[in-house]
């Protein structure tokens, strides 16, 4: 963005009135992908950080705690647009140095004296001006900001843009890629809108609405070959930026607040941090968002297809391999879907069937671009690693050291073991029920991390509606029943919501709650990391970087982020570690 904002900025583009671009619309869904429903679009933007900071903001990701709470603590922030006169961040400006309640005489002050912009103060003599509203050290504070941002401003542009050289906000990099042809991955935007929001905070610390509606639009506007993309016209909307850099600035207010409540008043001050990117850690860039629709598709076709499945879902009448095709053929409709809403129950209002498992299936290994044929190798893995528990269960303990973890784990495979022998028929579903139990156990972690048992005769509702269901909304399995070697059947849920109300047996259910993670953008929890690792690593060969992870992070007492876990757990390594000494000893 050489040479910092045009100066022949059209000024519809500023304008904060175009009804189209509401971030505060809350319609229903859309009804084309080429006009996708705006509303969604801001209520997605509501989402809890951690969908990118997962986290953290994504994914998808993805809310950890009530949407309601966060929206309601989040939005007093955001001073609601009310009239015309009541638009101008100008307003905004001088409140940093002030109370709420002045509003409204700063507004007739400004009004009066035909004050627009940051640029037209240099006109004004703010301390005769101002001394009825404002104390004399707030006035001080005012000219002082004044100097630093407002006086070097450039003072052609309108609607308090002033602010926002994106010469000086952006890195170099950054400007690069914006004036470029191609389009923006998803982490290069969320860098971008990060830089933005800083900015903005630490500048403007109570933006409005409007301003990042505006933002969102010049972005859009200026730079839209490397923010749309060539047919997915709606892939990134200036409701998306506008949502993206919103979200970042109350990132830095939550987190700000956190740090002046705790105890600790000494700890050290705000740190802004990058959004993680570890929602989108692991998949196939150009698959999570493609660039082009099938060939001789169009984005009505593909909204047609998603109307013929909702359809089907609502009608009862159901056509698998019909429903198979179109889920098939609207892949990237699908994508799109999922990058926008980040919501388990909009998603699955729109694709009602993207939970069945052979479905979430086929999408999972397309996404990750993975062998179909990668199954067949777990034949042969499964019953190795049955052997190494089996040894592990056999293990001889000093009475000293009967009541430590390790003996309490051994003892837990022991018990595992003893219902898989008790089993007519070995099969592959059970080796591999040993297999995740034994796992677990040897890492001490708990079931309950992963599976919720419910009684057999649990229906939909009732499991849908429990309070057993873990807040955080990551996959989980709910069995109806109490003993996996029964091979009762399971529902999978994601953000406290069931995926598919078809069951399925365990091996399946567990592996679609592992798919999910990838499907959805949803960061690992760290109670389940070493067996996720195993599923990543060992049973569908996904190779990812060594420089970050996709596990989620913890927040310390005052309310930062700890740093970036590491891609794999020590755990994880240690034990596969020990089962290859263990497999090279036969």
């Amino acid at each position: 963005m050489a040479g910092g904002l045009d100066d022949s900025l059209d000024e519809n583009l500023l304008s904060s009135d175009d009804p189209g671009r509401n971030l505060e619309d809350d319609s229903g869904p859309g009804k084309n992908l080429e006009n996708m429903d705006e509303g969604k679009r801001a209520e997605n933007g509501d989402k809890s950080e951690d969908s990118h900071d997962s986290d953290d903001a994504s994914v998808k990701g993805n809310g950890d705690d009530s949407t309601a709470g966060k929206n309601e603590s989040s939005e007093q922030s955001f001073v609601e647009e009310e009239s015309e006169s009541d638009k101008s961040p100008l307003i905004d400006f001088c409140l940093q140095v002030c109370k709420e309640e002045k509003r409204a005489l700063l507004q007739e002050k400004l009004n009066e004296l035909g004050a627009e912009t940051l640029s037209d103060l240099k006109h004004v003599d703010m301390k005769e001006e101002f001394k009825g509203i404002l104390k004399p050290v707030q006035i001080s504070k005012l000219i002082e900001k004044y100097k630093e941002i407002g006086a070097s401003a450039p003072k052609t542009i309108e609607q308090g843009l002033e602010l926002f050289d994106f010469e000086k906000i952006l890195t170099k990099h950054q400007r690069d890629l914006l004036k470029g042809d191609q389009r923006l991955l998803h982490h290069e935007v969320i860098d971008i809108t990060k830089e933005i929001g800083d900015h903005m905070y630490l500048n403007l610390g109570k933006p409005r609405l409007s301003l990042c509606k505006r933002l969102g639009q010049l972005l859009l506007t200026k730079y839209r070959k490397a923010l749309e993309g060539s047919k997915l016209s709606k892939g990134l909307t200036a409701i998306s930026l506008s949502n993206q850099i919103r979200n970042r600035v109350r990132y830095c207010q939550r987190k700000e607040r956190k740090r002046k409540a705790t105890k600790n008043r000494a700890s050290a001050p705000l740190q802004l941090n990058e959004f993680s990117k570890r929602q989108c850690h692991g998949i196939q860039e150009d698959r999570d968002l493609p660039v082009n629709f099938p060939s001789g598709e169009t984005a009505e076709d593909q909204e047609v297809k998603r109307l013929q499945l909702s359809s089907m879902s609502k009608t009862g009448e159901v056509n698998w391999k019909t429903v198979k095709q179109l889920m098939a053929e609207t892949y990237v409709a699908q994508r799109l879907t999922i990058n926008t809403l980040n919501r388990m129950d909009l998603i699955l209002k729109e694709w009602p069937y993207i939970g069945k498992f052979n479905i979430l299936k086929a999408h999972f290994y397309h996404l990750m671009d993975l062998d179909v044929s990668l199954e067949a190798s777990w034949n042969d893995l499964f019953p190795k690693i049955v052997k190494f528990l089996t040894a592990e269960a056999n293990r001889k303990f000093s009475p000293m050291n009967m009541q430590g973890p390790t003996a309490e784990s051994c003892k837990t495979i022991r018990g595992v073991l003893k219902k898989f022998e008790k089993c007519e028929e070995k099969t592959c579903e059970l080796e591999f029920v040993v297999v995740i139990l034994g796992l677990i156990a040897k890492w001490n972690m708990s079931t309950s991390n992963l599976l919720v048992h419910f009684p057999d005769t649990a229906s939909y509702d009732e499991v849908q509606a429990s309070r057993s269901l873990p807040k955080d909304g990551k996959p989980i399995v709910a069995v109806l029943g109490d003993d996996l070697f029964q091979s009762p059947e399971c529902f999978v849920l994601v953000d406290n919501r069931i995926i598919s109300p078809i069951t399925v047996g365990p091996i399946k259910a567990i592996t679609a709650a592992f798919m999910s993670y990838y499907v959805f953008k949803i960061t690992y929890p760290r109670n389940l990391q070493p067996l996720l690792n195993f599923f990543e690593r060992d049973l569908f060969h996904i190779e990812t970087s060594e420089s970050s992870s996709r596990t989620e992070r913890k927040k310390k007492p005052d309310g930062s982020w700890e740093g970036t876990p590491k891609p794999l757990s020590s755990k994880y390594i240690r034990l596969m570690k020990q089962i290859d000494e263990f497999l090279d000893m036969w």
